[in-house]
């Protein structure tokens, strides 16, 4: 059973999940964590300042010509900590050439509860990785449930509460990486919470009918034996 512990601890981080704390301007998509700060960086070789302007998901500017830091001239740099709102928010940088602003560039990063995002091929593997842990669940279960040997019942019924239960579990881990909304995550977690007790309470039955026919079937060996 440890094995299996094991197995599923180490099949949640296998899966592994991108989160930044600087923007990138090459990233196709950048996401921080809500409510947390994070560094906005670009450069210019022949600017002599570099203003931005930034506006929360809902259009509202946050603040405009927000001036950024520089020590050598060329990388520049803004310390953003207002990350209260989810969703998309807008960055205007402006170049700035003697007081004369020649031209601006635009990008926009993500603000999610999680700060991270799956790419395509960690959602396909986690797909397939939940399925695997599925299909084994419930050869299990069914093993469980036809083999005579009593004590090899209950192991697979354990067995399969094991990998049923981690399936679940990395399957909310999934979803709370994919960069889901607060409100889906909230209801993602109450439904696990619901699942998660269906199969407790349904295992426990089980297990326990299966332990009372262990021990009626172990009882009978040994009154067989006395007889004789």
């Amino acid at each position: 059973m440890n094995k299996l512990f094991l197995g599923l601890l180490i099949g949640i981080f296998l899966i592994s999940f991108v989160q930044a704390d600087t923007i990138n301007l090459g990233d196709f998509v950048v996401t921080v964590e809500q409510d947390s700060c994070f560094n906005i960086p670009n450069s210019c070789d022949n600017c002599t300042a570099m203003n931005l302007t930034v506006t929360y998901p809902n259009g509202t500017i946050i603040f405009s010509d927000g001036e950024m830091t520089s020590e050598d001239g060329y990388h520049y740099n803004y310390s953003f900590c207002n990350t209260s709102e989810e969703g998309r928010y807008f960055i205007t940088f402006h170049y700035i050439e003697d007081e004369i602003y020649p031209e601006s560039d635009s990008t926009w990063i993500k603000v999610n509860p999680s700060g991270k995002i799956l790419t395509e091929g960690q959602a396909i593997f986690g797909g397939f990785f939940l399925f695997i842990l599925l299909a084994i669940g419930w050869i299990f279960l069914y093993m469980a449930f036809n083999l005579k040997e009593s004590s090899v019942r209950i192991f697979f019924t354990l067995a399969s509460f094991v990998f049923l239960m981690g399936t679940l579990i990395i399957a909310f881990v999934i979803s709370y990486n994919a960069g889901l909304t607060s409100q889906i995550n909230s209801s993602i977690t109450s439904m696990a919470y619901a699942f998660g007790l269906v199969f407790f309470v349904l295992f426990a039955y089980i297990l326990i009918k299966q332990i009372q026919e262990a021990i009626h079937s172990f009882n009978e060996r040994k009154g067989y034996e006395i007889d004789i």
